[in-house]
């Protein structure tokens, strides 16, 4: 219990005032000017048939006493001129019986008085920033939290929506025929202001998430209830326990479900909830040997969700809309409606159909990258578990949940979620999640003692030779006669390692942020340029008396030519251009909007993963170096390999026999 020295010796008397109680404080503890206060007042107290409420007043005035004036003149910071002390040895004294009272008070409360308010005992406990919160003795709830990934942070904010807020947005979307609306689209901060207003985390019904990269997202919150009497919902606790609910509340943000915890007062994950797993807790789920029923198994489902890794492919219709909205396809829409009504059509028309097959390619390109990235994810396939007392069942892959022991096939397999491995020994296959062809051996999670297993926390990067990762080959098993090779589901769907990979292929970081930035830039430059022009040519005609029509027309006009009303649809053109070059090299993109950064690219690193580390090698050919006088020569290549024609001891015949991977 963390507590203030000042204000909790306060807040304790309050609390004796409130409850009525009195001290059960040892009488070996040392007399102070407050302690023996406080034991006078709770002496009257047994023997005094007076009123809780007159005796808090003499209770008040006691109190106030010598002791008061030390913590008014240390609360605000005196010197100690104003403390009533004749030196520093006697203030520190003094501090110390204050505490020794404090400690009474709180031990009397925790122990003694079962009833007690919880708000009240929040008061003592809370941490100094929970202190700094408190209103009328009770806490604050926040609006703002961070949420600790393992590459990013997450600024996250509550909101309730605004009926009137609302009713006002929609009102100014439809006098501006939809112009307004879509500047919320553009400018997502601005759309949760005119919609919603702020409040706690703990009661809101909508969140804005912000990340590193200032990428916004305006996320519901959903709340399911618990309808069904034989089926509650869980959350972990974090040391392989689980927490009863009656409903669960949790918005989702790219992919991954974010609940909230209601012992923390704030939105965590799965993965956050269990980075405290006890080491024990595995061998515990594998003792028994009796599986998880049906009946834990249906809680988990709801709280972990199905194990599938899917890529939902766009509608087209969706597609198209968010290309066509973007600020530089609607300045293209005004662009050709002014040279319509000037009679400017051939021009127009061009613009036009560059702007449509600009989209079109756009769309195409997003649309077949999503299309072969589900394809290459999205994997379902039966496996084996024991459930329901020990009861060897074929299930779907998708149905495997959070402690299900699962047992590995002697043929292999593809691992369908992340596994820490209990028994037996596995060589699997990690290339397609780390690049490194060259098989690794699994081992099982060793056994420890009770208390040592209790206290070691499990480490993805300790006990990462135990963990079998989702996506990976299983090449071999080895075990026991008469024993299976069991593993207990860690994670699964994008909690995973592989779900992990997806969603940066999804969601990648903005690395062509500074050529956007300037691109703006040379956009705003000529914004301007434009703003001069317009001013100059509604001044210039108005003197020469032109029609109001005609100024209108030619003032924007040279809005329409300064800003280059073609740009994005030459961008678009010119990077699908390029991406055939790369395909015909066989370089292959699956993110078109960065080959514009990588033409400022003057130095490439690559790696030997696959090269040096492949196990697949075939012997090729061989060339012979015969000494020269001034410098040794190179044979030619043989691609027949004899080894009776070669010297016994030979320089040519150790290295064939020493440079490649085999093993016995």
């Amino acid at each position: 219990m963390k507590l203030n020295p000042i204000w909790s010796h306060q807040t304790s008397f309050t609390i004796f005032r409130k409850l009525g109680i009195k001290s059960q404080a040892g009488d070996d503890e040392p007399d102070s000017p407050l302690t023996g206060n406080i034991r006078e007042i709770v002496s009257r107290r047994e023997s005094s048939e007076s009123t809780p409420l007159l005796l808090a007043a003499e209770e008040e005035s006691t109190f106030n006493q010598p002791s008061s004036r030390l913590y008014n003149s240390m609360a605000v910071g005196s010197s100690s001129q104003s403390l009533p002390f004749d030196n520093e040895e006697n203030l520190r004294q003094e501090h110390i019986n204050a505490d020794k009272l404090s400690k009474t008070a709180h031990y009397y409360i925790r122990n003694s008085v079962p009833n007690i308010p919880q708000n009240i005992i929040e008061m003592e406990e809370g941490n100094d920033e929970n202190n700094n919160n408190l209103n009328d003795g009770e806490h604050q709830q926040p609006h703002h939290a961070e949420i600790e990934l393992q590459d990013e942070t997450l600024n996250i904010f509550g909101y309730e929506r605004s009926i009137p807020r609302t009713f006002g947005m929609w009102l100014l979307t439809i006098s501006t025929v939809g112009i307004f609306r879509l500047v919320l689209h553009w400018y997502p901060e601005w759309f949760v202001w005119f919609t919603a207003r702020k409040t706690s985390l703990a009661n809101c019904d909508h969140i804005l998430v912000k990340d590193d990269h200032l990428n916004i997202a305006f996320r519901p919150i959903k709340i399911i209830n618990n309808n069904c009497k034989n089926v509650g919902y869980i959350l972990p606790k974090g040391n392989g326990q689980m927490y009863q609910l009656d409903k669960l509340r949790f918005f989702t943000y790219r992919k991954l479900k974010y609940f909230w915890y209601p012992q923390k007062n704030c939105f965590v994950t799965i993965s956050q909830l269990e980075s405290e797993l006890p080491v024990n807790y595995f061998h515990h789920c594998v003792s028994s040997q009796t599986g998880l029923a049906d009946n834990s198994v249906e809680q988990r489902l709801f709280t972990y969700g199905k194990n599938l890794i899917e890529v939902k492919v766009k509608p087209l219709v969706v597609l198209l809309f968010k290309e066509a909205i973007t600020p530089f396809y609607i300045f293209q829409v005004f662009s050709v409606t002014v040279w319509y009504m000037d009679n400017y059509a051939y021009f127009a028309s061009i613009i036009v159909a560059m702007s449509v097959m600009s989209i079109g390619l756009d769309v195409y390109q997003i649309r077949k990258q999503e299309r072969k990235l589900r394809s290459m994810v999205h994997t379902d396939d039966q496996v084996q578990v024991l459930r329901n007392g020990g009861k060897v069942e074929d299930i779907s892959s998708a149905n495997l949940v959070h402690g299900d022991i699962l047992l590995i096939p002697p043929r292999g397999c593809i691992l369908q979620c992340d596994a820490v491995l209990m028994t037996g020994t596995v060589i699997v296959n990690e290339a397609m999640l780390t690049g490194e062809s060259m098989p690794i051996t699994k081992v099982a999670m060793p056994e420890t003692d009770e208390e040592h297993g209790e206290t070691q926390i499990f480490s993805f990067k300790e006990h990462s030779k135990h963990i079998l990762y989702c996506g990976t080959q299983v090449l071999q098993t080895r075990y026991y006669p008469g024993k299976h090779v069991q593993a207990v589901v860690l994670r699964t769907a994008y909690s995973t390692l592989k779900g992990q990979l997806v969603r940066s292929i999804m969601y990648p970081k903005p690395v062509d942020f500074r050529f956007t930035k300037d691109l703006f830039k040379f956009v705003g430059f000529l914004a301007c340029i434009a703003g001069l022009g317009f001013l100059y040519t509604i001044l210039v005609m108005i003197s020469r008396g032109s029609s109001a029509w005609k100024i209108i027309i030619r003032s924007l006009d040279i809005i329409t030519i300064v800003v280059p009303p073609a740009l994005p649809a030459a961008m678009s053109i010119g990077i699908f251009a390029a991406q055939m070059r790369l395909r015909a090299k066989q370089i292959f993109c699956i993110s078109p909007s960065t080959i514009n950064t990588c033409g400022a690219i003057n130095t490439v690193c690559f790696d030997k993963t696959g090269t040096l580390t492949e196990d697949g090698l075939d012997f090729n050919c061989f060339r012979a170096i015969f000494p020269r006088k001034e410098l040794p020569e190179f044979g030619n290549e043989l691609h027949d390999f004899c080894t009776d024609e070669l010297p016994e001891n030979g320089e040519l015949l150790k290295a064939v026999a020493t440079c490649h991977s085999l093993t016995r």
